[in-house]
């Protein structure tokens, strides 16, 4: 009898802790939904259910209630619990949270619940699908079904949360950037909604709007981003909901659109109330008519112009670009932008413009200009000018260009095609000037770094196409690849060995053997962990001829016996022995390979 001693005790028992303990370190999270019936009628409560559960203590993000289409959603309440138990001497913990959300149908149909994503500990699990039926209702049915678990449902009151502040406590307020704008100027006014209870979502169902302005979106939050601010001696939570971009062109007072929506709040349940957002209003001011220039384009805001110079030489009939940026906020969407300069001398394009714009009203805007000079020379470039009403001084404000010289020299023949800022007119070639006006130009293909190039090209193309047949053949031919594989292997050790003989070393032995042996691991893929003795007698399970293995057997024992000679004493028979080497070097590539048996 074998007696265990003290220390294989204490071992055996840290083993048995150490298995116990292994459930306690996994966390097994555990997600599902339900529903309590897959049919309904139009006077029953649908109850949707999403169950976590773990092992280990939860962290679970709470979910948002799915909207379900032919559904209106009425509350939310979630419950948790904890069971312990002892099996097999492992004690077990369960750990759920349930939260469950209560649905009124709308009207008859086959509606899907869609999956949902839960977030766990950072992890996403997803839900199943579920299928309901919401049919007709029958007589005998009463109107209340819920679960005695919901503490709410249409019939009963709304539940005040248990603090001070009320449910009633929230309001939509709309608050434009400025109070006094000038006709046509842009004006951006805030949608924020306070609550002073736990605000759950937000949605915007209805925008009223009044005469005198244009609107447009300036920027939408995709969720609630809640911070906390003071409003009038209180405390709420605030998020921001919408920004519009009004363009009044109606002078006087306007009226700001107004906001129509729904808010949800968190008190032991969700509870919906309906919002609409507080009046304001803003006055339009007229432009003034003093010391409005004559090459005023309407552009009203406030802006700041600069250019991008040209290029301080050129060549007759070539393209250069001169650049005019307009930054800052104003009715962009609304002005013109300036007309090029007149000037014999020069064909300029008509303007193109790059806008990198927020709603039409934000951001920056690039007037490019295309210069074509008709003649060579020294010349002054025309001046670009830009005019608009600054509503921050209000007055008139404009930029004009500094005077940049330009030095246009003679032109190639190529360059006298000027006509190609005409859209899909056809291509004309501007007047031939004097054959003195064109470079001379020599052609590539009479030079010598030409070709050089050419024919560096050609054979980066044939090493790319070679080494691309190789990577495919790998994959679409594995055969053929193991058998290039293993002749270049073969070739490499030959020519060296080859080399060795002519030195009458005893090398050649070693570059023979070694050859032999990673031909043929490479072409019957005989595995590095085998013996040399090993590799060879794995060559019979491969169809290799007894005749060509015995000589290979001959031949490479007698390499491992003469390799290690004294040079004087076997340098007569290295010759003898690299042509029984080319011998079987022959025999080896024309040998076919076959599969495994």
């Amino acid at each position: 009898m074998e007696f265990v001693t003290g220390g294989k005790m204490r071992r055996y028992l840290l083993i048995l802790l150490s298995l116990l303990s292994i459930g306690f370190l996994v966390a097994d999270i555990r997600v599902m939904s339900s529903v309590n019936r897959n049919a309904i009628s139009l006077d029953d409560q649908l109850q949707y259910t999403i169950r976590i559960s773990s092992n280990s203590a939860l962290r679970p993000k709470e979910p948002a209630a799915p909207s379900i289409e032919g559904f209106s959603f009425r509350n939310m309440y979630s419950s948790s619990s904890q069971q312990t138990s002892f099996i097999n001497f492992q004690r077990r913990v369960e750990i759920s949270v349930e939260y469950t959300y209560i649905y009124l149908p709308t009207r008859l149909g086959r509606f899907t619940i869609p999956a949902q994503t839960i977030v766990v500990d950072g992890k996403n699990f997803r839900t199943s699908e579920h299928v309901i039926n919401v049919v007709a209702g029958t007589s005998t049915r009463s109107p209340r079904s819920y679960s005695p678990r919901s503490p709410f449902s249409w019939d009963e009151p709304d539940v005040m949360p248990d603090f001070g502040r009320s449910l009633d406590d929230i309001f939509l307020q709309s608050i434009p950037a400025s109070s006094t704008v000038y006709k046509g100027e842009p004006v951006i006014v805030s949608y924020y909604v306070y609550s002073g209870s736990p605000l759950g979502s937000f949605q915007l169902d209805n925008e009223e709007d009044f005469p005198g302005y244009g609107k447009s979106i300036f920027f939408q939050p995709d969720k609630l981003n809640l911070e906390r601010v003071q409003h009038n001696g209180k405390t709420y939570n605030r998020a921001l909901i919408k920004r519009l971009v009004l363009s009044p062109h109606n002078v006087g007072t306007i009226k700001v659109p107004v906001l129509i929506g729904s808010a949800r709040l968190y008190s032991l349940g969700y509870q919906s109330r309906s919002l609409r957002s507080s009046t304001s209003q803003i006055t339009v001011l007229p432009l003034p008519e003093n010391g409005r220039p004559l090459d005023f384009s309407g552009a009203v805001g406030r802006f700041r112009v600069s250019e991008n110079p040209v290029a301080k030489q050129t060549s007759v009939g070539e393209a250069i670009t001169y650049s005019l940026i307009i930054e800052g906020r104003g009715n962009f969407n609304q002005f013109l932008v300036p007309s090029p300069p007149g000037n014999a001398r020069f064909r300029i394009s008509k303007p193109q413009v790059a806008d990198n714009l927020t709603a039409g009203v934000e951001g920056r805007r690039t007037v490019i200009y295309t210069i074509i000079p008709q003649e060579a020379g020294s010349f002054t470039l025309p001046t670009f000018q830009f005019s608009w009403f600054d509503s921050e001084s209000g007055s008139y404000r404009t930029f004009e260009g500094r005077s940049q010289e330009l030095q246009v020299k003679p032109s190639s023949m190529l360059s006298q095609f000027t006509d190609l800022l005409g859209g899909d007119k056809g291509r004309r070639m501007s007047g031939l000037l004097d054959k003195s006006n064109y470079k001379s130009y020599r052609l590539y293909t009479v030079s010598l770094w030409f070709w050089l190039v050419v024919t560096v090209i050609l054979a980066a193309v044939l090493i790319s196409v070679y080494l691309a047949y190789r990577d495919s053949l790998k994959y679409k031919n594995p055969t053929r690849y193991a058998k290039i594989q293993a002749e270049q292997a073969l070739t490499k050790h030959f020519l060296k060995a080859r080399e060795a003989a002519q030195r009458l070393s005893p090398d050649f032995y070693s570059h023979a053997e070694a050859g032999i042996m990673s031909f043929l691991a490479e072409r019957y893929k005989l595995s590095n962990r085998l013996s040399s003795k090993e590799k060879l007698e794995k060559l019979a399970e491969h169809g290799l001829s007894e005749e060509l293995q015995t000589k290979l057997d001959i031949f490479l024992a007698h390499c491992r016996e003469a390799k290690y000679m004294p040079v004087e004493a076997d340098a007569a028979g290295i010759s003898e022995d690299l042509k029984r080497l080319e011998e079987l070097v022959r025999l080896l590539v024309e040998s076919k390979r076959t599969k495994l048996v």
